[in-house]
């Protein structure tokens, strides 16, 4: 069985080596679901990496900035 750890939810420079491809991430959306998508491998703005999720259709999306809310689980040992 694996265990992901909490990573930090910053998203601040010196805090980005933290986030990992394949990590998954949470957020609470403003309707108080939970929603939740993929770290991808791809980076964007600022060196953030891309998230890959669904909303309808499935998405690959520099969005890390939008999900303020974020709580994040990862994959990393």
């Amino acid at each position: 069985m694996h265990r992901g750890r909490k990573l930090t939810p910053s998203l601040a420079p010196r805090d980005r080596d933290e986030w990992r491809w394949r990590d998954v991430v949470y957020c609470r959306r403003p309707d108080g679901w939970l929603h939740w998508g993929i770290v991808s491998d791809k980076l964007k703005r600022f060196g953030l990496p891309m998230v890959i999720h669904r909303v309808g259709i499935a998405l690959e999306e520099d969005c890390l900035g939008w999900w303020k809310s974020s709580v994040t689980s990862g994959t990393q040992k």
